[in-house]
């Protein structure tokens, strides 16, 4: 996103300890690094969430002083980090990537891009409740939640939830009546988001318009 002064604010996840993506359900944490074109160079400005945090996706409200950030998490910090050389190697023994606490989905608002950093957690995505897997410890999935605001301050968006024993995910929409109140986020679990694509050409300029809705889902 581009701030009011012109600088670019990225969110990403970051893999700590030297580490590869083969650690990051242990090492992945969220930070914040600015550039002052979209292209970057970016550079980097502090640590968002600690470990383990993931998969941020920048959410700008319908006001230019709203900055939303959904993120998955667990809901208590892990206390082993996997260790690994300069090259990605991994040195001595391994956190299991396999058994992991619920991975919640929580939201993150602030005035600024800069303020995202010490704003309180809210959960918006409880995974015990919403991505339950009873074959593979419990909730083990990360949802991938990423919105879109409306015009009313209202959210809509996609998540993904584990449905099969091989752990694949489907996708899902979830809402939220004000994108700003935790309490008003409502996942979907009623069937498979489907996605259709349209082409229209308004103004002279050609958009890209996607509807979702949810369907019953074949078997897949």
């Amino acid at each position: 996103m581009q701030d009011s002064s012109g600088v670019y604010h990225m969110f990403a996840s970051r893999i700590t300890e030297n580490c590869g993506l083969n650690s990051w359900s242990t090492n992945s944490e969220i930070v914040r690094a600015v550039a002052d074109v979209p292209v970057g160079p970016y550079a980097f400005k502090e640590v968002v969430v600690d470990r383990f945090a993931h998969e941020p996706n920048l959410v700008v409200g319908t006001a230019a002083d709203t900055v939303i950030l959904l993120g998955t998490m667990n809901a208590v910090r892990p206390t082993q980090f996997n260790n690994c050389t300069p090259h990605g190697a991994s040195v001595g023994s391994q956190v299991s990537q396999d058994v992991h606490p619920a991975r919640n989905t929580y939201m993150w608002s602030a005035a600024s891009a800069e303020g995202i950093a010490k704003a309180p957690r809210q959960l918006v995505i409880s995974a015990p409740k919403w991505d339950t897997d009873p074959l593979h410890n419990g909730a083990i999935c990360d949802t991938n939640a990423a919105a879109t605001v409306g015009p009313n301050g209202s959210l809509v968006g996609l998540w993904r939830r584990c449905e099969t024993a091989n752990l694949h995910t489907v996708p899902h929409t979830f809402t939220a009546t004000d994108a700003l109140n935790a309490t008003s986020y409502q996942p979907n679990i009623t069937g498979a988001c489907s996605v259709c694509p349209i082409v229209q050409l308004r103004g002279g300029r050609l958009l890209w318009v996607k509807i979702l809705f949810d369907v019953p889902r074949p078997v897949c």
